[in-house]
């Protein structure tokens, strides 16, 4: 067994040709003398070439910058065995080039963009960024509920950015947060339920997934009725 161990984010960006040529030669040389990690890398490489066959084609864009304002509809979780093994096969869908809106329906329909300076690009399940950026959020749901926004960093500190609140059908919530100096990675999760949803909720959620690093925890262990999330990663 390996004493160096490779998340499945890694797996991810391994099978789609996204990691340096160290990282690349590490994974392998593991995979050589770990049947476990072989079967997990198989199992990631068959969850994301059925994820990219769901993909609908990509429209040709003029360049290789998003439009400001284009939005990306995430995917729910429920709607794959990983998101994040989707989310992976949608950066690789986006840099060749970047699609127009697409969409994803579920009863909770979330719009991402990263703000950076005076520019908003469109954001899939994987968000890069840096001090400063914005994370700019549209939410409406099909139907009445409570809606809160929390985020959940991998030292395991969870905070509110939008406290949980009634809404009605179709309405639109809109809001941002803004990212400090904080060097690791972070899950942003977006929860809808028909009952007022409270951060103690949250907390023990984190808590019971404690063996559970963010960037493979795309869901959160509570019984609602539906919740988005992206995995916010630093360069």
């Amino acid at each position: 067994m390996s004493t160096d161990p490779i998340s499945r984010l890694q797996l991810e960006r391994f099978a789609l040709g996204d990691l340096d040529e160290a990282d690349v030669a590490r994974i392998e040389s593991q995979v050589e003398t770990d049947p476990e990690l072989a079967e997990r890398l198989q199992a990631v490489r068959n969850a994301v070439a059925a994820a990219a066959d769901d993909l609908p084609p990509a429209p040709v864009w003029p360049d290789d910058e998003a439009e400001p304002g284009k939005v990306v509809r995430l995917f729910p979780v429920a709607l794959v065995a990983s998101t994040l093994a989707l989310a992976a096969a949608l950066v690789l869908w986006f840099r060749a080039p970047p699609p127009d809106a697409v969409q994803f329906r579920g009863t909770l329909d979330v719009e991402v963009e990263r703000v950076r300076g005076d520019r908003a690009k469109p954001q899939g399940p994987v968000v890069e960024v840096q001090a400063g950026d914005r994370l700019q959020y549209t939410i409406s749901s099909d139907t009445d509920g409570h809606l809160m926004v929390v985020d959940v960093q991998d030292d395991g500190a969870v905070s509110v950015i939008y406290d949980s609140t009634p809404i009605d059908a179709h309405e639109l919530i809109q809001g941002a947060a803004q990212f400090d100096d904080y060097e690791g990675s972070e899950r942003i999760y977006f929860l809808f339920d028909d009952q007022e949803l409270t951060l103690l909720h949250v907390r023990d959620a984190v808590e019971r997934a404690w063996d559970r690093p963010v960037a493979d925890l795309d869901a959160l262990p509570l019984k609602i009725e539906d919740q988005r999330s992206v995995l916010v990663v630093r360069p």
